[in-house]
C-alpha cells in the first residue's frame, strides 16, 4: 500500500502519468522516514509517497507560490497581447512578489516544493520523465532554465485556471483580472474522462470508502471554479 493511501485524499489530476492529489486532512511527518511527508488540505501531492511501487511524494507547500510563478510567466509572454490596463494591474499584482527582498537570499523552492525523502535516482528519474514529449509542454532546460521553475509554472497554471479555491487570497487580489487569463502556457495537468478508474479514498464512520475522484464531487459546484 502506497503511504498516500494511508490517509483521505481525492485524485485531482495525473502530472505525466503521476497522479496528483488533494489531502483531504492534516498528516503530521513521520520521525526519521522524510518519504512519509506532512500535508494538509491547502496543498497538493503529486505522487504517492512511495510504498507498493507508488512514485515518491512532491508537496506542493505553497499553491500560492506556485501560482505566482504562473502569473508572472504569463505576463512576461502575453506582455504585447495584454491591454494596457490589464498589464498594469497584473504587475502591481506580480512584482511586489517578484522583488521581496528575502527571494534573494534563500532558495525560492523550498516555499514551493517538498521532494519528500527523495535520493538521487528520483530526481534523475523524473528530470527525464519531465522532456518525456508526452506532456503538452515538456520541460526545455534550454528555455526553462530550473525543472523547478517549469514545475512550479505547471503547477501554478493548474491552480489559477482549475483549483482556485485553493488560492482564495490570490483570487480575491486579481478579481475580474481572473476572467483575463484566457490562455494556458503548459497544460501539463490533466483529467481522466468519465467511466475510467481513480484512486483516493475518505474515511467515514468508521469505514474506508475508495475511488473519491475530485472533480465529480467536491468542485463539482464550487463557484470559484469557472467551468
Amino acid at each position: 500500500m502506497s503511504y498516500i493511501d494511508t490517509f483521505d485524499n481525492e485524485l485531482i489530476g495525473h502530472f505525466g502519468g503521476l497522479p496528483v492529489y488533494h489531502p483531504l486532512e492534516a498528516v503530521p511527518a513521520t520521525d526519521g522516514r522524510p518519504e512519509d511527508f506532512a500535508c494538509d488540505p491547502t496543498q497538493l501531492v503529486i505522487g504517492g509517497g512511495g510504498g507498493g511501487g507508488d512514485y515518491p511524494g512532491i508537496v506542493i507547500v505553497s499553491p500560492m507560490e506556485a501560482a505566482m510563478h504562473f502569473l508572472k510567466a504569463y505576463l512576461e509572454k502575453n506582455l504585447s497581447q495584454l491591454e494596457q490596463a490589464t498589464q498594469l494591474r497584473l504587475k502591481q499584482v506580480v512584482e511586489p512578489w517578484a522583488k521581496d527582498p528575502e527571494r534573494r537570499f534563500q532558495c525560492p523552492w523550498i516555499k514551493v516544493f517538498n521532494f519528500a525523502g527523495w535520493m538521487t535516482e528520483d530526481y534523475v528519474n523524473f528530470y527525464h520523465r519531465c522532456t518525456s514529449p508526452a506532456f503538452m509542454r515538456p520541460y526545455r532546460p534550454e528555455v526553462d532554465g530550473l525543472l523547478e521553475s517549469w514545475l512550479a509554472i505547471s503547477v501554478g497554471e493548474f491552480l489559477v485556471l482549475a483549483l482556485p479555491e485553493l488560492i482564495e487570497p490570490l483570487i480575491s487580489e486579481l478579481a475580474d483580472l481572473k476572467e483575463k487569463i484566457t490562455s494556458d502556457l503548459y497544460q501539463n495537468i490533466l483529467l481522466s474522462p468519465p467511466g475510467y478508474p481513480f484512486w483516493g479514498r475518505k474515511e467515514e464512520n468508521g469505514s474506508v470508502r475508495w475511488r473519491i475522484e475530485s472533480w465529480q464531487i467536491q468542485r463539482k459546484s464550487n463557484p470559484l471554479t469557472f467551468r
